[in-house]
């Protein structure tokens, strides 16, 4: 049974793969941060603000994946809005006080980060 899971554990990658962009490892790394603390939202807000805010970081992968190997523009320009959503839903969750002061700085710092990227990246096709 170790050899079995000693296999198993030896093929799972402990890094991202190699062609993610930094965009996408950010907002992957988000999520994983964040899931924790949409599981402490109240009950009532778990099938409403919840779920939202998931569909929306679900969008997120979804656009930066198809701006890192598509419709780069429109896909960006869709990514900042997706981003701008969650923004408001994070804070309007905190002023709701469904999370401390301390998670909501971290997520808040972390879609900060993630709207510079989205930024420069649209900058950087609007140059080209």
């Amino acid at each position: 049974m170790t050899e079995v899971e000693n296999t198993f554990l030896s093929n799972v990658p402990d890094e991202w793969e190699p062609t993610d962009s930094i965009l996408q490892k950010k907002i992957c790394k988000m999520i994983e941060d964040t899931y924790p603390i949409l599981q402490n939202f109240p009950k009532s807000e778990r099938y409403a603000m919840t779920a939202d805010m998931k569909r929306i970081m679900d969008t997120m992968v979804e656009l930066t994946i198809d701006a890192d190997n598509h419709h780069r523009k429109t896909a960006l320009e869709k990514l900042d809005i997706a981003n701008k959503k969650l923004k408001k839903y994070v804070h309007l969750s905190f002023r709701l006080r469904f999370m401390p002061p301390r998670q909501y700085k971290r997520w808040s710092a972390m879609l900060k980060e993630i709207g510079q990227i989205i930024g420069g990246r649209i900058a950087e096709s609007r140059n080209r």
